[in-house]
């Protein structure tokens, strides 16, 4: 039986935490599969004709979006020009048509509706995001994979973002040969990106290497509604001014400039 996959996928805007649900391709299809699949179904017309027929309709549809009008295919899709952008004047040129032109695509109903009539849906189980250490980088020397404890560590990666605060979160330094430290000196904490100042633990042996092993939870602040009736959710504007309380405690020295 024919499913569609999904997954619950923490939302950590929320408190009580709430979960997303993400639809997870089995895999992308490409027009060389949906020329099998019509020429299985249609044994009359071979797959190089399909495929002509295919590449022929985006070539259509290419052409007739330049002149300036809407395709639709009815029970399907629609295809139509949209412009992006602001003029200081009327009589302003156009911003270079690579920044400004976008080409959109609108689903109709009656294509929607087919699938959600016959959808049958399958949950995998929750999945959680790992942190992935991809560069580490002493920001003084220039150098990669070199710890210096007068300089700056950089980590690059991804979902690196934490909350020191949290007593299950942390970044800590583990020698190879003993001692492990904790590190408290946070220049910047984002998801791709680490900056501190390394506190490196004392190692038997002079000279040797050092392993990262990196503990992260999500720093977020969270949207909270209060428990029972109320009269006004809360908001981003409100949950700002949490997050700054938390960001001045977190990084008392670091000067920070807000626009909007």
């Amino acid at each position: 039986m024919q499913t569609i996959q999904w997954r619950p996928e923490v939302n950590a805007m929320t408190t009580p935490p709430s979960w997303r649900i993400l639809a997870v391709p089995r895999r992308s299809a490409g027009i060389e599969d949906i020329a099998d699949d019509i020429a299985l179904r249609h044994p009359n017309f071979s797959k190089a004709d399909i495929l002509t027929i295919l590449r022929a309709e985006d070539k259509a549809v290419q052409a007739r979006l330049l002149n300036g009008e809407q395709v639709t295919k009815e029970g399907s899709w629609s295809w139509f020009v949209s412009f992006s952008g602001r003029l200081n004047h009327p009589t302003d040129p156009l911003p270079p048509i690579d920044q400004c032109l976008h080409v959109k695509v609108r689903i109709s109903p009656p294509f929607t509706r087919a699938i959600r009539q016959s959808a049958r849906t399958e949950r995998l189980p929750v999945r959680e995001k790992k942190p992935v250490i991809s560069t580490a980088r002493d920001a003084a020397l220039g150098l990669n994979n070199v710890l210096n404890p007068d300089g700056m560590l950089q980590l690059r990666g991804r979902n690196l973002a934490f909350d020191p605060q949290q007593p299950d979160s942390q970044c800590l330094i583990q020698g190879t040969e003993s001692g492990s430290t904790v590190q408290s000196r946070f220049g910047m904490i984002e998801n791709s990106s680490i900056m501190l100042i390394p506190d490196i633990p004392a190692q038997s042996q002079a000279f040797k290497c050092f392993l990262f092993t990196i503990l992260l939870v999500k720093i977020a602040n969270r949207i909270e509604n209060p428990v029972g009736d109320f009269d006004k959710q809360d908001c981003e504007k409100k949950a700002f001014k949490r997050l700054a309380e938390k960001i001045k405690k977190s990084f008392p020295r670091l000067p920070i400039c807000i626009t909007a």
